[in-house]
């Protein structure tokens, strides 16, 4: 499944030399407790005491008793993250971490290497990867968005993203879509969120992913309801739901309106008082969005562009979350590098300053503006959501820039090897199989 060639790998060795270095990786070997996965790793001592875990309060009590004193912020997630993360809570605070951080610096690379297979598969068409600059794009784009916040945090969505990078690997490169359907369910049982990209993958007519996330969901969540409690947990998180609709603030956490939440709900919530108003103005404007995706995708499927639409499926997979924080910028890694290479210059001269427009966007994703908001005191108003404006933006260019650029399917089924036709030398092997990336949909 990873790419073969020699560029491939140091890239992949100089994206992880950067991400170490970019974190407090001292801080974290020592032991010391991430932000977000003290939450994870308490869950995980809740789901065995058989306690409900989305009561902010019982963790903290649990954090305490283990001689924790950080804030333990409340757990946000479905019970199958805490009953996958109990295991490790037998190796103490101090081992989980650092197994934690070590497993998600892995998955970042596994994750940099699956996403420049999938970009190379969609727009590599008649281009040798030797001669590609693709994988210095894939490290550019890696080292803009904020992975190093995430390793700082302690976060899930590295995993999240890895399963789902995985799981379009499978489907768009190697026509396994009931494998695609299966590895995807382990983000949706983690993030939910991204049960949204199952559309993404009907419009593209591959209806097996569908049942493919069926059985992994069947698979993996058959566990978390079987042993002791784990009934009691799901209840508990299906009340606990009705806290995450748009304009709520969760107990425990940062109100719907705060800075640091970025999101459709966040900025509504900063400009209207209402809490009524706030989930009547999120539900329109979030409907109107998902309805303009909808149409686009239906339109690039007639000229078969429908797969190249990764990056704004993602991009409203996290804006039409109640809560997006800077974090979650890390999940539009794979649609932002296929676009991005839909516009890599190569003829047109007007590409050079495209594509500087999207990496700029995205480095304005990726940026801290809630630190530059306390400095310069902006409590709130339109100007506080640059965040979510400089991803809107990107979703529009996804939109928009497949129906001009890319190959079709029929471009990449003309340009692709025949079976038994010899490697490259420096890059991945030629499929042996035909794959439905170049079929002729029309």
């Amino acid at each position: 499944m990873l790419l073969r060639g020699r560029t491939c790998w140091l890239v992949a060795l100089l994206a992880l030399i950067c991400l170490v270095k970019a974190t407090d990786s001292r801080r974290i070997i020592s032991g010391t407790m991430s932000t977000d996965f003290r939450s994870f790793y308490f869950a995980g001592l809740g789901v065995l005491g058989q306690g409900n875990i989305y009561d902010f309060e019982y963790l903290g009590t649990l954090a305490i008793r283990s001689g924790v004193t950080e804030r333990i912020y409340p757990y946000l997630y479905p019970p199958p993250l805490a009953f996958y993360v109990s295991p490790l809570t037998k190796l103490g605070a101090t081992g989980a971490s650092r197994l934690w951080y070590l497993l998600s610096v892995i998955l970042s690379v596994v994750m940099l290497m699956q996403s420049m297979r999938l970009a190379f598969t969609l727009q590599g068409a008649g281009e040798r990867w030797k001669d590609s600059p693709l994988p210095f794009l894939a490290l550019l784009l890696f080292l803009v968005l904020p992975f190093d916040n995430n390793l700082k945090m302690g976060q899930v969505n590295i995993i999240v993203l890895t399963c789902v990078v995985v799981s379009l690997v499978q489907a768009l490169a190697f026509d396994r879509d009931l494998l695609a359907g299966f590895l995807l369910a382990p983000a949706v049982l983690m993030k939910v969120t991204p049960l949204f990209l199952l559309l993404f993958f009907l419009l593209n007519r591959r209806y097996r992913t569908l049942w493919g996330c069926v059985v992994g969901l069947v698979i993996f969540t058959a566990p978390t309801v079987m042993v002791s409690g784990g009934l009691q947990s799901w209840q508990h998180f299906f009340g606990f739901m009705g806290s995450m609709s748009y304009g709520k603030t969760v107990p425990g956490l940062f109100p719907a309106a705060s800075l640091p939440n970025f999101s459709v709900a966040g900025c509504i919530a900063r400009l209207a008082q209402s809490e009524t108003t706030v989930t009547a103005v999120t539900s329109v404007l979030v409907l109107l969005l998902g309805v303009a995706l909808l149409l686009q995708h239906r339109r690039l499927m007639r000229k078969g562009k429908g797969g190249l639409l990764v990056l704004p499926y993602l991009i409203f997979m996290i804006i039409a979350s109640p809560l997006t924080y800077l974090h979650h910028v890390v999940l539009i890694y794979p649609g932002l590098l296929i676009t991005a290479w839909l516009i890599m210059p190569r003829e047109k001269r007007g590409s050079y300053v495209l594509l500087a427009v999207m990496l700029g966007l995205a480095f304005i994703a990726s940026t801290d503006f809630p630190l530059l908001y306390n400095r310069l005191q902006i409590n709130g108003g339109i100007l506080s959501s640059v965040n979510l404006y400089a991803l809107l933006i990107l979703f529009i260019l996804g939109l928009v820039l497949p129906k001009t650029r890319g190959v079709t399917w029929d471009e990449c089924k003309s340009a692709r090897p025949e079976q038994g036709a010899p490697a490259d030398a420096d890059g991945p092997r030629p499929h042996r199989h035909k794959t439905r990336n170049c079929e002729n949909r029309n």
